[in-house]
């Protein structure tokens, strides 16, 4: 014990507590270099009834007398009877590192536990306080918005092409472990066909993105790490099923049109009830005839709105061919569809 009071004490700085113990160690006379060794009798009236606590009192180098246990000093009225190295009258002057037990508000014995017993209340005291700094850290966390996204926002990623789109986000949030991007090509592919697609990967997965291959978005339901969730907002954008020679322009639009619906028949099932599904989407002539409006309908979603979409609200996103090669296309005009479930009747 005299071990404990000469040096590993020496370091609490502060007052800890839980519900059945109350430890206070001050250090008011840490320049000091002399200090008596003493424990004051709990049954001793103090001057002031409201310090029910006994008191230890560290010596810089070996307790006087032996070990710590032996050094029990109880204070008389007079002060000649008084050690002339302390003062209970004022207690400040022998109090330069005290401990206080009290035990469900009731004063306990003078404090006789060896180091593991206190050190093992010690770092249990600490990790609650570890756990209460953590928690209100989180809660104090600042919400970062870009557009329709926030950073509190369970994010699912749909059809990513090179993944500047989720880095984008990743970015602007600082952090991305409340987001899962996805791309329907293999890690292979995106390696042959898109320059940044990897250190894009690398950056979402820095900041705690789950990246996943090979994501068919008309089948999402079915993915056992994408199911695990509901989502507030699932993104995808600008869907597309791609071209063949061999197709008429009615077959292309069949297909496309198809692509989409399948995604909002799995997305309405992964989302949150108040979250988002959406979908930007060039809107030339073409593409508008897909008619993302009857198609949500046909699958109980309701359009909330639909915005202009501006490339520029995004930076580093680059808008990639889905069948490979880096070029970037066009993607004006484009608007940003968002639906959400049908809720009411009278939307039927």
């Amino acid at each position: 014990m005299s071990q404990l009071l000469s040096s590993d004490l020496n370091w609490f700085p502060c007052a800890y507590q839980n519900t059945d113990h109350v430890i206070t160690v001050l250090d008011d006379h840490r320049d000091q270099s002399d200090y008596w060794s003493n424990v004051v009798d709990p049954d001793h009236d103090f001057p002031n009834q409201d310090q029910n606590w006994g008191e230890l009192v560290r010596y810089d180098g070996d307790f006087e007398g032996g070990a710590f246990d032996d050094q029990v000093y109880t204070p008389s009225t007079s002060s000649e009877e008084q050690s002339p190295h302390s003062s209970v009258d004022d207690p400040k002057e022998v109090n330069p590192l005290s401990i206080v037990v009290v035990d469900n508000g009731k004063q306990s014995t003078p404090f006789r536990s060896d180091f593991e017993e206190l050190r093992k209340l010690f770092d249990v005291i600490s990790r609650q306080i570890d756990d209460m700094i953590s928690r209100a850290t989180e809660e104090i966390k600042q919400e970062i918005w870009i557009k329709h996204y926030c950073s509190s926002h369970k994010i699912l990623l749909v059809g990513e092409g090179d993944f500047s789109f989720s880095a984008c986000l990743g970015r602007a949030f600082g952090r991305a472990d409340n987001m899962v991007a996805t791309s329907l090509n293999s890690k292979d592919f995106l390696k042959k066909n898109y320059g940044q697609a990897m250190s894009n990967i690398q950056s979402l997965r820095s900041r705690g993105c789950k990246v996943i291959h090979k994501v068919n978005a008309t089948e999402m339901t079915g993915h056992k790490k994408l199911n695990v969730v509901k989502y507030d907002r699932i993104v995808y954008n600008f869907p597309h099923a791609g071209f063949s020679s061999k197709e008429s322009v009615t077959d292309e639009k069949r297909k496309h049109k198809n692509l989409v619906s399948l995604f909002m028949a799995n997305a309405k099932k992964m989302i949150e009830e108040k979250g988002e599904i959406h979908i930007s989407h060039k809107c030339n002539q073409f593409l508008e005839q897909w008619g993302l409006r009857k198609l949500a309908k046909k699958n109980g979603l309701v359009v909330m709105e639909e915005e202009k979409f501006n490339l520029s609200d995004y930076s580093g996103y680059n808008t990639k061919y889905g069948f490979g090669g880096d070029k970037n296309f066009d993607c004006n005009p484009s608007k940003t569809y968002k639906f959400r479930l049908k809720k009411r009747a009278s939307e039927s």
